[in-house]
């Protein structure tokens, strides 16, 4: 959308925008969800909100998955 919108700048006055603006993706286009969902989402309740207090942040981070070797709880893990 910025793309087309500086296009249409650029065309009806001048060059303002000499470089148009291209997304910048990386490997990951998604994020997990905090409950290994496929993505994180408000509307899952899987997300970790810039308004969470520090505490609510660490709580839901604290459940994250993170080693695949870990399944369950109680499997040995490997914190590297």
């Amino acid at each position: 959308m910025t793309r087309a919108v500086a296009q249409k700048i650029n065309k009806k006055f001048r060059v303002v925008f000499p470089h148009k603006p291209f997304a910048l993706l990386g490997d990951t286009p998604r994020l997990v969800g905090v409950d290994g969902q496929d993505k994180m989402s408000k509307s899952l309740g899987n997300a970790i909100m810039l308004s969470d207090s520090a505490s609510e942040v660490e709580k839901k981070v604290k459940k994250m998955f993170t080693d695949p070797n870990r399944l369950t709880k109680y499997d040995p893990g490997n914190p590297e």
